[in-house]
Formats: structure tokens, sequence, C-alpha cells
């Protein structure tokens, strides 16, 4: 009974410095996505084509966008649309002047996808209408 009483200080520091331990890896794993500035849309249509001008900013936290979902169609940004930390991507909703120009759909919520070392993640942004381009 006595040899308990003395190793169950030891055994509780043991288990406590095990958890503290764990929880702290959790954490170090935790992917922190880009903070979204003034995501905004504007709607146009021509007698070609139809969809949005998409404009955001994001802080550099060492990740870049790479997608926006909005309103059910999922479309990569080029490099060529990323001006530093500022974005500004023109979605094709609907066009017949671009031959087999695919449109993709999503079920995603509106938002803007970021990618790291092969995983995908959705940061899901409420972007703010501009008046509709003519």
């Amino acid at each position: 009974m006595n040899f308990f009483k003395t190793l169950m200080p030891l055994f509780i520091l043991i288990l406590v410095c095990t958890i503290g331990s764990c929880s702290t890896t959790k954490g170090d794993n935790q992917l922190i996505l880009p903070e979204i500035i003034n995501p905004t849309y504007k709607s146009y249509s021509t007698q070609q084509d139809r969809g949005y001008v998409v404009s955001f900013e994001y802080q550099d936290t060492g990740i870049s966008p790479t997608e926006i979902v909005l309103f059910g169609i999922r479309q990569s940004i080029p490099s060529s649309a990323i001006h530093g930390n500022k974005v500004n991507v023109n979605m094709i909703h609907q066009t017949s002047t671009i031959q087999n120009h695919v449109i993709q759909g999503s079920d995603l919520p509106n938002g803007i996808m970021f990618e790291k070392e092969g995983m995908k993640y959705l940061k899901e942004v409420n972007f703010k209408s501009k008046t509709t381009l003519k």
C-alpha cells in the first residue's frame, strides 16, 4: 500500500504532462486560414457572357487562395489574377464566346479555397454585392 502512495504523485505528474502535450500538439497542427478583407462581387451581362467580377484582399499567412465558390459556381483563380495580396477574378457563369468552356458547379457555400500540402480548405465568405455592371 505504501508503494502505491509513493508512486501516485509521480503517476499523476506523468498523466498531466501527457495530456498537456497532446493539446499543444493539436493546436500546433491547426491551419490558420488568411483573413479575407473587403470581399465583393459585381454581376455583369452582355449579349455573349454573364458572370461576376469578384474582388478581395487577404492577409498574407504564407498560403494563397486557389479557387472561389460563389452562387454554386466553383472557379480556379489564375495566378495572373493575384497581385500581391489582392485578387480580382472574372467568374464566367454563361458564355457563347469561349468554345468548350466548362462551368464547374458546387454544393459548397460561398467562400475561398486555399491549398496547402495537397489538402484543400474552404474559408466561408460573405461576399458583398456592388453595383451591377452593364
